[in-house]
């Protein structure tokens, strides 16, 4: 396909998404009011009597309150066109354009496109992108996205990529991309439940494909994924949001940690390091949050620079803490502390608040959602001072700390 000529997929869904042109314009009309100030509801009967049915009124709506709840995952939020449904799976900008620099190549293929934010990364940095969804309507929106980010270099097609009909159009490529749909709030966390199923895929594109990405639930034990290949955990802003899979060329090492969106990662061997018992008052003058990428990639070895036995503090199954005697910077970090102390109680606690001048503290374990304010209302009534402070639970104890740098602060070069 020569570049300028997307192809657009056939819209089998009735109603206004027939006509792709009228939906940009509809939408652009309802947005304008909307930006202006117009209320929902009013928004709602302009939209109304310019559409045919009760259908389309409700689809035009969704996207343009999606639209401003899309702000937090993308630049260029204001242009783009998602469903609620679609946003909700929707691969963040920082995290498309990460992947994308990654798979760069001259023809690429995303076996599950949904509603195209990660097409969108891959049209500017491949010749040609092949863009697959059964979903009709999730083909017409990804379609109203390449247009809005004028991506002209992509061939969208309706259909099941596990087919051999898809196959065989999407032909030989030199990377494909898939990120399988999952059921809402799933526990299991294993390959048979994601659709289409990663197996399927290698089985069907081999002989196709020189390199997959193939993304799965972070949380996802490797001990399920019977293929060779290198994992990768990505975290935003301090927590993991995605696991990707790579193989075949793509491959290049046995598992990396991303922090986004610096873009900071080391790779390497993963090795299991228990994090043993740091009695709280061998605690050193600092403690530090590592990012969990690095955790769930085994590489907390690398992050602290070789050291197989660093001093490991583990508070929970998702949050662990490094204890240094000096202040260390490092990007895979989530935050930095000074160390205060600890307490066996929370009124010892409170005295040692109040002889430092605290008064308002940030709780930092597991605590039902419906007792962290009552708890730390509670805490707080009883200080007089204006510090602020993070509170820990280290096995039996309280840890008190404060802050002193944000998350994945770098050295200067």
């Amino acid at each position: 396909m020569e570049k300028g000529s997307t192809q657009r997929a056939e819209h089998a869904t009735p109603g206004i998404i027939k006509d792709i042109d009228r939906m940009i314009d509809v939408v652009g009309q309802g947005w304008e009011l909307l930006s202006a100030g117009g209320r929902p509801k009013k928004v709602r009967a302009a939209i109304s009597d310019l559409v045919k049915t009760v259908g389309d009124a409700d689809l035009v709506m969704d996207v343009l309150l999606t639209r401003k709840r899309s702000k937090g995952k993308f630049t260029n939020w204001e242009r783009l066109y998602f469903t609620s449904s679609g946003l909700r799976w929707a691969t963040p900008e920082v995290a498309a354009e990460h992947c994308a620099r990654r798979m760069a190549c001259g023809r690429i293929a995303d076996l599950a496109c949904g509603q195209g934010g990660q097409i969108i990364a891959f049209s500017s940095r491949c010749s040609e992108v092949v863009a697959i969804d059964k979903d009709p309507l999730n083909l017409f929106m990804a379609d109203l996205n390449c247009i809005a980010m004028g991506a002209d270099n992509v061939d969208l097609i309706c259909g099941d990529s596990l087919s051999k009909a898809v196959s065989d159009r999407v032909g030989d490529v030199d990377h494909a991309f898939c990120d399988p749909a999952r059921p809402p709030g799933s526990q299991e966390r294993k390959l048979s439940e994601l659709l289409p199923d990663p197996r399927d895929i290698l089985k069907v594109y081999s002989g196709q494909v020189k390199g997959f990405c193939l993304e799965v639930p972070p949380y996802l034990s490797l001990d399920k994924v019977p293929f060779p290949c290198e994992a990768e955990y990505v975290s935003i802003d301090g927590r993991v949001n995605r696991l990707n899979l790579y193989t075949g060329d793509l491959a290049r090492s046995t598992s990396t940690a991303v922090v986004l969106p610096g873009g900071d990662s080391i790779s390497g061997e993963s090795r299991e390091i228990g994090p043993g018992r740091v009695d709280p008052a061998e605690i050193g003058g600092y403690l530090h949050e590592l990012d969990p990428a690095v955790v769930k990639a085994g590489l907390v070895w690398k992050a602290v620079g070789g050291d197989s036995s660093p001093d490991l503090i583990e508070l929970d199954r998702r949050r662990t803490m490094l204890s240094t005697g000096k202040d260390v910077l490092s990007p895979f970090f989530r935050g930095t502390y000074k160390y205060m102390g600890s307490a066996e109680d929370i009124s010892t606690m409170i005295e040692m608040l109040n002889e430092r001048g605290v008064g308002s503290v940030t709780l930092r374990w597991k605590i039902d959602p419906s007792d962290y304010w009552p708890v730390r209302n509670s805490i707080e009534s009883k200080l007089s001072g204006k510090g602020k402070v993070q509170i820990f639970r280290y096995e039996d104890r309280y840890l008190i700390a404060e802050k002193i740098r944000p998350i994945h602060a770098r050295k200067e070069k």
